[in-house]
C-alpha cells in the first residue's frame, strides 16, 4: 500500500523497448527510402560512376531521418485532428499509421518531439550533402 508507482511497475525488457520504437517510427517502411537509394547507387556504379560509400551512407541516413520525421509527424497530426479516432479500420495494412499514441506507447507530445528531432538531425546530415551536391539536396529534403 505504501509503494510508489516505480516500485510496482513491471520491468520492460530491452527487446520490448526496441520493438516499441520500431512500431513508433514505423521502421519497416524505411525500405521505401533506402532501397531506391541503394538501387540508384548500384545503377550509377554499373554505369561507371564513382560511388562513395561515405556519401551514400550519409544520404541514406538523411533520407531515413526525413522518413521517420514524416511518419511521426503524420501520426501526431492524425491524432490531434481526430482522424485516428474516426478510423475504425486501422488494422487494414497500410492504413491508420502506427497507432502508437492510441495504444499508449508514446504521448502525443513525445511523438511530435521525436518528429522534430528526426527533422533536426536530417538537417544536420543535409548540410554536408548540400555542400557536396548543391542546393538541390535542400529542395529534395523539403519536398
Amino acid at each position: 500500500i505504501d509503494k510508489t508507482p516505480d516500485e510496482v511497475r513491471p520491468n520492460i525488457s530491452l527487446m520490448t523497448k526496441i520493438f516499441t520504437w520500431l512500431v513508433i517510427m514505423r521502421l519497416p517502411f524505411l525500405t521505401a527510402t533506402f532501397v531506391p537509394l541503394l538501387v540508384g547507387a548500384a545503377v550509377a556504379n554499373f554505369l561507371g560512376y564513382d560511388v562513395s560509400w561515405g556519401w551514400l551512407g550519409l544520404t541514406v541516413l538523411g533520407g531515413c531521418l526525413l522518413h521517420i520525421g514524416t511518419n511521426t509527424a503524420n501520426d501526431y497530426f492524425d491524432h490531434t485532428s481526430g482522424t485516428d479516432e474516426a478510423n475504425y479500420n486501422y488494422m487494414v495494412p497500410f492504413s491508420g499509421g502506427s497507432r502508437s499514441i492510441q495504444m499508449g506507447l508514446i504521448s502525443s507530445k513525445d511523438m511530435i518531439t521525436v518528429s522534430l528531432v528526426a527533422f533536426a538531425w536530417s538537417a544536420v546530415v543535409g548540410v554536408p550533402l548540400m555542400h557536396k551536391a548543391g542546393m538541390d539536396v535542400l529542395w529534395l529534403g523539403l519536398i
